[in-house]
């Protein structure tokens, strides 16, 4: 076990808002982005921790160039690159910046589903780390049941949508992306998931 650990680095640090009130239960996330990959692929979360009662979180990764991503409800998220090596901890603090937020909503439903299916929704924007803004992160995710309803609260701002679920065949991700939608406008969007055809 101590071997495996020697591979990781610890990123640790700390999250406040702009009054610098040290704010709990922040979601904090470790992203690398493949533009190459499959829709559903191209962001991924490797890891992810939440901050505990003093905003104080850890998390544990290996070496390689990630977006670290701090998120709560009712704040813009907070997104930094890092480049990670061996052996090391890197110090990285946050201060998250209140926003308006608004509610996507609707419902899903799959084609000729098994019985146990859902719906994966990955809301996600351009990340504001990335110096080219090229490269997106998730904001939010949410797993729905087939059929099912869901609502997101998300902070102000333009996202994309991401849709994937397990094909009952082939056990493969069918995804699409839809439109790019714009919060804070309340959305109804309906999904209709059709089988993959291969």
């Amino acid at each position: 076990t101590i071997k495996v650990l020697k591979d990781y680095s610890i990123i640790t640090g700390n999250i406040t808002d702009t009054s610098d009130e040290r704010l709990e239960g922040v979601l904090v996330s470790v992203q690398k982005y493949n533009q190459d990959a499959d829709v559903k692929d191209q962001v991924l979360i490797q890891t992810s921790t939440l901050t505990d009662e003093n905003g104080d979180y850890t998390i544990f990764v290996r070496p390689d160039v990630y977006n670290i991503v701090a998120y709560k409800d009712g704040y813009e998220p907070g997104c930094s690159r890092i480049t990670v090596g061996p052996d090391q901890e890197y110090p990285l603090n946050f201060t998250l910046l209140a926003t308006r937020t608004g509610t996507v909503w609707g419902e899903v439903e799959i084609v000729e589903p098994n019985p146990y299916q859902h719906v994966t929704l990955s809301f996600r924007q351009s990340a504001q780390c990335d110096p080219n803004g090229d490269q997106q992160i998730e904001v939010k995710s949410v797993n729905v049941a087939n059929p099912g309803s869901y609502s997101v609260i998300l902070p102000e701002g333009t996202y994309s949508v991401v849709a994937s679920t397990y094909n009952r065949n082939t056990q493969s991700y069918f995804t699409e992306l839809y439109d790019i939608i714009t919060v804070p406008d309340t959305l109804d969007i309906k999904l209709i998931l059709p089988n993959s055809t291969n």
